[in-house]
């Protein structure tokens, strides 16, 4: 169990510096163009993946409540990094609304073009209804907000012509199966029911399922922001020296903490043993003692 715990928390760890990583990418690529244009839907798309950035880099750093015990500021952080996160989806999907749609190129006659709309104006309309919050806790928006920016990619892939936005859309369909999952888990921990406990556990399945969604998410931001960078020299060798650094960093903390966290358990087992030893003879002289005071 204590192993568990501990791969666990460092699982939890690296895969969120990944996503954090994977996030600050796009960023990175996104206020490149920014730079050239000034314009407010590219502000609101790399505020955006620096929010998202920001919060799966405080969600890395909370500690598991149930592995770990009470900690005064990990409910702070944790909500930190939520707000980072919804903020973040909100961001992109309003900067991605106010960029229009690339026209389908048309086959019909002049007249037939011109007298139609080749975009809807109702479309907008449409996947903005589909983000309406209605009543909930703000928590169940986090889900709401990554399906959202899903949407608003999807729909620029498919019924537009980008696309090779469409990783990004499935990217984010991950990072609603991890919303998800983590808000089920987080919402369900402190059951009593024994059916749905080992679920919603820390480091149950639930957990499993968030964490590997999370993982295959950030490997695909990775492998697509991966191809625009990959032609510019200095935000190449930024992104394989930050990667290369978190992951060295990371196998070696891993190793160090699991060697010493191996020895200290080793050095307890013998120490109890050699307690259990001597309290075993204290208590066979006793019972000698006490019976040759018996037979006297």
């Amino acid at each position: 169990m204590l192993l568990r715990q501990f791969f666990g928390q460092n699982i939890h760890f690296v895969v969120s510096i990944l996503m954090s990583l994977a996030a600050f990418a796009v960023f990175w690529l996104i206020i490149d163009a920014w730079t050239e244009r000034k314009q407010l839907k590219e502000l609101l798309m790399w505020g955006g993946f620096l929010l998202l950035a920001l919060g799966f880099l405080l969600y890395a750093a909370v500690i598991n409540q149930s592995g770990f015990g009470q900690l005064a500021w990990n409910s702070h952080l944790d909500f930190v990094s939520e707000l980072l996160r919804l903020v973040g989806y909100i961001s992109i999907v309003l900067g991605q609304l106010l960029n229009p749609l690339q026209a389908k190129p048309k086959t019909k006659g002049i007249e037939e073009i011109m007298g139609e709309n080749s975009i809807s104006p109702n479309q907008n309309k449409d996947v903005a209804a589909g983000l309406g919050f209605g009543a909930l806790s703000w928590q169940a928006l986090l889900p709401l907000g990554s399906l959202g920016v899903a949407g608003v990619y999807w729909r620029r892939a498919t019924t537009g012509l980008e696309r090779h936005l469409r990783p990004v859309a499935i990217a984010f369909l991950g990072l609603t199966s991890f919303e998800i999952f983590t808000l089920a888990a987080n919402s369900w921990q402190n059951t009593t029911n024994p059916i749905i406990y080992p679920w919603v556990s820390a480091f149950g399945y639930f957990w499993i399922i968030a964490q590997v969604s999370l993982l295959v998410s950030a490997i695909i931001l990775f492998k697509w922001v991966w191809v625009y960078l990959v032609k510019r020299l200095q935000s190449q060798l930024f992104i394989i020296f930050t990667t290369g650094t978190a992951i060295i960093f990371s196998v070696a903390t891993i190793s160090f903490s699991y060697l010493l966290m191996n020895s200290v358990q080793q050095s307890s087992i013998t120490n109890l043993n050699t307690a259990s030893q001597v309290l075993n003879q204290s208590l066979i002289s006793k019972g000698d003692k006490t019976l040759a005071d018996a037979e006297i």
